[in-house]
């Protein structure tokens, strides 16, 4: 009885951990993403004291222009135009800096069938496998 008993615990113990991974979601620290076809918005989880730089690599260097110094806003806007991926750099302090670019596709004002083949591919990867068939509606 008292071997049931456990188990039984156990078991219970058990469902509640997968009831509560099933629930947690992974958070991004920096996101950025297109506003309009000459804006980004940057945004982060927390309100700590950071600068922000745009760059055409990963690496914060002297060709980087700021955005923001010394920054708690947790949402900040930044002039890129659509045509441009450039890499967004957030550094707290003497910390790693977390660097973060755009990652949606630009599929605005495209019809349907004058999307290419390689773009399907590519938002199929995006929307969680390469295997999916993924179809693209314009709502225009």
């Amino acid at each position: 009885m008292e071997l049931m008993g456990m188990v039984a615990k156990i078991g219970g113990v058990a469902m509640v951990a997968l009831w509560l991974s099933g629930t947690a979601m992974a958070a991004e620290p920096l996101r950025v993403q297109r506003q309009d076809a000459q804006t980004v918005v940057i945004e982060r989880d927390d309100a700590a004291a950071a600068s922000f730089w745009l760059s055409k690599d990963t690496q914060l260097d002297d060709g980087d222009s700021a955005v923001a110094r010394a920054s708690t806003a947790r949402r900040l806007t930044a002039s890129v135009p659509a045509g441009e991926r450039l890499f967004v750099i957030m550094q707290r302090g003497d910390g790693a800096p977390l660097v973060a670019a755009e990652r949606v596709l630009p599929l605005e004002r495209a019809a349907t069938s004058a999307i290419s083949a390689a773009t399907r591919r590519a938002t199929a990867r995006l929307c969680g496998g390469a295997r999916r068939s993924v179809r693209v509606r314009c709502r225009c």
